[in-house]
């Protein structure tokens, strides 16, 4: 029997709640189809250690990805967002990225909970740039965190102070999945 996490189910339907009160329910989505190949029928790239690699046979699978975001207002202060991504390394199935409410509690500070992004940007950007950069793949090594998404909350802070732009963030939460060991 599948087990479904209570977290993004909630996501869900917190976007379901916010089409039936009329709220205006804005979907963005993604999507990029790679087909690679090497050549060399006794090699792969990148090494079978990323989990995925491209082999003598084309395929597509690897680096291939499609994404669904919803966003709706549920008021002045609430919002809620969700993103279903169907990535090729996992046999394009879908799984939530992330889902949550979010809280403006002021100018200056917002809550989240739910399944939320770690605030890895760096991270982020050598992970994902193959979405902007299709033709760059980075070495392994830049690859240090399996953990890319947790369950729990965060409280965010912004400010703008003349020429400053100060930005800071607190995140407590759990992942519940293995991670593998490099």
């Amino acid at each position: 029997m599948r087990k479904f996490s209570k977290i993004p189910l909630l996501g869900l339907a917190i976007v379901a709640v916010a089409s039936q009160a009329q709220a205006e329910v804005a979907f963005h989505g993604y999507g990029q189809i790679v087909a690679g190949t090497v050549f060399s029928n006794n090699r792969t790239f990148p090494s079978e250690s990323t989990g995925y690699s491209y082999h003598a046979d084309p395929t597509f699978t690897p680096n291939s990805n499609f994404a669904l975001q919803a966003t709706a207002p549920l008021d002045n202060n609430i919002s809620a967002t969700a993103q279903i991504l169907a990535r090729g390394d996992n046999d394009f199935q879908p799984k939530f990225q992330w889902a949550y409410p979010k809280y403006q509690l002021n100018d200056t500070f917002a809550l989240k909970a739910g399944r939320l992004q770690l605030p890895f940007y760096q991270y982020s950007d050598y992970e994902f740039v193959g979405e902007a950069y299709p033709w760059v793949l980075p070495p392994e090594a830049v690859y240090f965190a399996q953990v890319t998404t947790y369950d729990g909350l965060n409280l965010s802070a912004e400010k703008s102070l003349g020429n400053w732009y100060l930005y800071m963030q607190a995140i407590y939460g759990s992942y519940d999945q293995t991670a593998n060991n490099p």
